[in-house]
């Protein structure tokens, strides 16, 4: 889990392309009607198809999604465009004398347009410049983040697109098979999950491997049992499943759900209202899980395992005490007792987990709730506390909201450490093998360079301490002459502050050395125009005394300094 300021939603994924694009005509296909517009303009049809990044199911979920990608020059509502129902060979016909044109098709789940519109990228984003008058052209975008207006496109994986497309390709079906993913939330986290749980748990606690283990009284090796409850119930196909896997139910739009959430943090960063997915829609009822549930997820599993070890452990205790001794047919149906007991107490321990706050301060069905609304989950100050790391000046600075609004993020790193597959984040096994494939030459590299540092003088470890000398005074980090928004210098200062920080905790330096330079920073950072000599004079002082205690930082030291002074010397700007 990790917090983040805001970025801008132009990346690698996101279209480098910037034009106008005329006024255009559209259909738009459902189960129940065949919509026509024509002349069209192009923000309003840009924001149809942003509407697709949803997964509408019809024209009426596309209706009930308009308000969260409605920005600049949009129609209010959806059904304020200038759709007309049309017969729907008709409309086809229609589309043969058209030069640019775009069609949503709901039943089979694609987008087509023409060659006069231009390409549609599964994720892009539009973006419009508005002067005090008039608004500006749009285009489809990733020099968006310049734009007053942005809105951020990602169509869900499923879906088909097709360029330079012609009329007669509306009437063919989908080119590939429709593998729409669910959740099926009601057995992942309903009832069957406690259920298969405790049938393992009370089936490996009887165990003789269980016994020979000592891990009733090994925490250590109960591990290896947790893990292998929790692989058997992800890995095992289920008839209430038509026959997959749980796993599968985890998997299958994870990156898209992320994109489309990212999507809305320009809303956040602008002040702008979010609207939450209306809870009716069959995109919330049976769309895919997010990063951050599948997170969530593992994190329950692994909780209710423990949960349940510990209640075997005590039950196994009292019985012991209170010496039982039954028939075989008594001791089966204890077991079926059990079993049903310990699921119960599952039951009960799930409803308290996802009510209570983990380590990060987050309460996990608060956070499971946004990205099932799909917007972003935005830190409140108290939050912010337990998150950042507060020996690191960026993170402090990001907790006192000088970066805007901070947002939460999963990376998933912990669902990778078991090294099984059951529980990574990768879909499919060939891409959990290339990736496996990859951090095992890591670490064999890593193993080479450690091997190298203890040869003798002369050979590449020699080598290797004299070019250290050659290096710049800041080699953690780079920083260019000025940062655009950092009028006073702070930001600068703050990556070499964060330098130093880094350098010394990977020294294990005293915690108090580390807290004495974040301070004098903190000063720094709050002084007004008449304290800032003073605040600078302790801050320089504050780096000279780190240098006496650690003279391998003393030319950073130093180099910091000398910034300081410099930006004492510049004028004050205003801010």
């Amino acid at each position: 889990m990790r917090a983040d300021p805001p970025k801008q939603i132009e990346d690698e994924r996101v279209d480098s392309e910037f034009g106008e694009f005329p006024n255009l005509t559209v259909l738009v296909i459902d189960s129940q009607h065949t919509r026509w517009a024509a002349d069209l303009d192009d923000w309003n049809a840009a924001t149809l198809l942003a509407c697709i990044s949803e997964d509408p199911a019809n024209w009426s979920e596309l209706a009930a999604v308009w308000p969260r990608y409605r920005v600049g020059p949009s129609a209010e509502f959806a059904d304020a465009l200038p759709l007309a129902v049309i017969d729907p060979e008709t409309a086809v016909e229609r589309l043969s004398v058209e030069e640019c044109w775009m069609v949503l098709d709901f039943e089979r789940q694609r987008v087509l347009s023409s060659s006069a519109y231009g390409d549609i990228r599964r994720d892009g984003c539009f973006g419009i410049a508005c002067d005090d008058d008039e608004e500006g052209a749009s285009g489809n975008s990733g020099g968006a983040a310049a734009a007053e207006v942005q809105m951020s496109i990602h169509l869900p994986p499923w879906w088909e697109i097709h360029n330079d497309a012609v009329p007669e390709q509306v009437r063919r079906p989908r080119e590939t098979e429709l593998r729409r993913p669910r959740s099926r939330r009601d057995i992942l986290w309903g009832p069957p999950l406690a259920a298969a749980l405790a049938e393992r748990m009370v089936a490996s606690f009887g165990s003789s491997q269980w016994k020979a283990a000592s891990a009733s009284d090994d925490s250590h090796a109960r591990y290896a049992f947790t893990v292998a409850v929790h692989r058997e119930w992800l890995m095992t196909p289920r008839e209430d499943l038509e026959g997959q896997t749980p796993r599968a139910s985890l998997h299958g739009g994870i990156d898209w759900i992320e994109r489309v959430i990212e999507g809305q943090q320009w809303n956040v960063s602008q002040d702008r209202p979010l609207t939450r997915l209306p809870h009716e829609l069959q995109t919330y009822r049976e769309g895919p899980m997010g990063r951050g549930e599948v997170c969530m997820y593992f994190d329950l599993c692994r909780e209710l395992i423990d949960v349940g070890w510990n209640w075997l452990i005590e039950r196994e205790r009292e019985d012991a005490a209170s010496a039982i001794a039954a028939s075989d047919a008594r001791v089966d149906a204890r077991v079926d007792e059990r079993v049903g007991a310990l699921a119960r107490v599952l039951e009960a321990a799930q409803d308290a987990w996802l009510q209570s706050p983990g380590e990060g301060g987050g309460i996990p069905a608060a956070i499971i709730r946004d990205e099932r609304d799909r917007i972003p989950a935005v830190l409140g100050e108290e939050e912010q506390g337990h998150l950042v790391d507060c020996d690191c000046p960026l993170c402090l600075m990001m907790a006192e909201g000088l970066f805007g609004p901070t947002f939460l993020h999963f990376d998933g790193h912990h669902l990778e450490l078991d090294g099984e597959f059951a529980f990574s984040l990768w879909e499919h096994h060939d891409e959990w093998e290339m990736d496996q494939a990859q951090y095992r030459a890591m670490a064999a590299e890593i193993e080479r360079e450690r091997e190298a540092a203890t040869d003798p003088p002369g050979t590449l470890a020699a080598a290797a301490e004299e070019d250290e000398l050659l290096e710049p005074v800041w080699s953690g980090s780079f920083v260019s002459d000025e940062l655009p928004g950092d009028p006073l210098g702070h930001l600068k200062i703050a990556f070499r502050v964060t330098d130093l920080v880094g350098e010394l905790q990977a020294r294990r330096a005293p915690q108090a050395d580390v807290d004495r330079l974040n301070q004098a920073f903190i000063e720094y950072r709050h002084a007004g125009l008449e304290q800032r000599r003073l605040a600078s004079r302790r801050f320089k002082a504050a780096l000279e005394q780190l240098a006496l205690l650690h003279p391998s930082l003393t030319s950073r030291a130093a180099d910091l300094q000398s910034q300081l002074d410099e930006l004492l010397r510049r004028p004050t700007p205003a801010v």
